[in-house]
């Protein structure tokens, strides 16, 4: 299994890599996230997935 973590932080120190890659590691990385929750009956809402993938985004930049 590929760490995500550090996938998101070489996405986030190469500027060569373009706002779409780091969102699509990103959302990777919060499905990833939410299923090992479910896996364990913990549930995250979608909308603070989305709220914090957006959070993430902006402050990369």
């Amino acid at each position: 299994m590929l760490d995500y973590g550090y996938s998101i932080h070489l996405a986030l120190e190469n500027l060569t890599y373009s706002t779409m890659h780091i969102f699509q590691v990103l959302l990777l990385f919060f499905e990833t996230l939410s299923l090992s929750f479910q896996k364990y009956n913990v549930n995250i809402p979608s909308g603070l997935m989305a709220a914090m993938t957006l959070r993430c985004i902006s402050t990369s930049h």
